[in-house]
């Protein structure tokens, strides 16, 4: 086995390892949102949102290796990479409207 092939088993390896991560946090993350108090229900189920696209976002990050490999292509990995930094700003901000919506249901319990 070449070079080449040697890094496109690794970047292979990287890839798997973090559909397998990433879809068992998400299991976590939906599995605790049932497990949850009513009143952090909706924290919950945005938090879990949030966690699936975080997976995915960085899936698609770990996969650009790959790709750029397969297709012999620094312009593939970029726009893959690019493509994956934008669907991480999109649990970014899901995160943030989790925090916010504990914020809200905590509200009444802040001594200030």
């Amino acid at each position: 086995m070449g070079e080449g092939g040697l890094v496109m088993v690794e970047a292979g390896v990287v890839f798997v390892a973090a559909a397998i991560v990433g879809a068992v946090s998400v299991g976590l993350a939906f599995y605790a949102r049932h497990h949850s108090v009513d009143e952090f229900r909706t924290f919950m189920t945005l938090y879990a949102i949030a966690m699936l696209v975080f997976a995915i976002g960085f899936t698609v990050h770990a996969s650009a290796g790959y790709f750029e490999d397969v297709y012999e292509s620094e312009e593939v990995e970029h726009i893959i990479q690019t493509v994956a930094h934008l669907i991480l700003l999109g649990s970014a901000v899901e995160f943030i409207r989790s925090c916010r919506k504990t914020m809200e249901k905590t509200k009444r319990y802040q001594f200030a």
